[in-house]
């Protein structure tokens, strides 16, 4: 805890083919990943471990639906950055307008979605760029 960790090679870990969230972390010297892992467990990584990133995995379609970094600057603690994931969480920065409405009679799963414009999200201190998505993703 306040230490600060430079790696100058890259590494992976492989998550297991659970939908859900997996998170990814440093466990010591180790990449580890834990998936659904519950709020006593997501706690103990911020203060105790180096958390890296939070993914979210469709085990249906065999891909990433998010992938979040949390590698943040080592001027926030442990601490600081574990009451801001629980009483603030990620907030609106730019963008993201809602587009693409199909407004019906709701006889069709089109009628349910719609699209967003690209922007911007914080998750404390990192900025993170949001993607457009079209309604029939």
């Amino acid at each position: 805890m306040g230490e600060k960790f430079e790696k100058e090679t890259s590494e992976s870990v492989v998550i297991d083919d659970t939908t859900g969230g997996h998170t990814i972390y440093y466990d010591g010297d180790t990449l580890t990943s834990i998936t659904n892992p519950s709020n006593a467990q997501i706690e103990d990584i911020i203060i105790n471990h180096s958390i890296i990133a939070y993914i979210y995995w469709n085990a249906i379609d065999g891909e990433a639906v998010i992938v979040q970094d949390e590698r943040h600057g080592i001027s926030m603690s442990p601490n600081t950055h574990l009451y801001l994931h629980k009483t603030q969480g990620a907030k609106y920065d730019t963008g993201l307008a809602l587009e693409d409405f199909v407004i019906d009679d709701g006889s069709d799963n089109s009628h349910a979605q719609f699209g967003n414009t690209v922007g911007s999200i914080i998750d404390e201190d990192i900025s993170h760029d949001i993607s457009a998505v079209a309604s029939t993703v």
